[in-house]
């Protein structure tokens, strides 16, 4: 028995009829002396039920240890990790597992991601235009 229900499957089938571009999910796991984490154990399959939804989502599962340069070009340094890209990789990653109030996030970003937009109003885009400099920003949230 998966993690999603079939109404949620439903739901997000729907939702992924407008993804309009293949995205690619790299999910970077590793497994320990005593196997593969629970969090790890639970992103692997929460992400490959989501990406069965959809023929425009792609999931490649890497092992943070085997995999090690790969993991070091996309700046991933622990686990469970995924890169979200399309046709280029935008820099996006989630860290942890996507569950709860973080799982419509990444919904809603994946549909973004396939679509090339951003969403963000030209007013911000002017700002971000005078960054000069690169810039590392972390979003971390918590329903608590």
């Amino acid at each position: 028995m998966g993690l999603l229900k079939e109404s949620d499957k439903h739901e997000l089938g729907k939702a992924f009829d407008e993804l309009s571009r293949p995205v690619r999910i790299l999910l970077f796991t590793e497994k320990g002396d005593k196997g593969e984490s629970e969090p790890n154990q639970v992103t692997r399959e929460l992400i490959g039920e989501v990406a069965e939804l959809s023929p425009q989502l792609t999931l490649e599962i890497k092992d943070l240890t085997a995999d090690h340069e790969l993991a070091r070009t996309y700046g991933v340094d622990r686990t469970p990790a995924m890169v979200v890209m399309g046709d280029k990789d935008l820099g996006l990653r989630y860290f942890g597992v996507p569950a709860g109030h973080e799982f419509s996030g990444f919904v809603d970003n994946l549909i973004a991601v396939s679509r090339g937009e951003h969403g963000l109003p030209e007013k911000i885009l002017a700002e971000l235009a005078k960054v000069d400099q690169p810039v590392h920003l972390e979003v971390l949230f918590t329903p608590t």
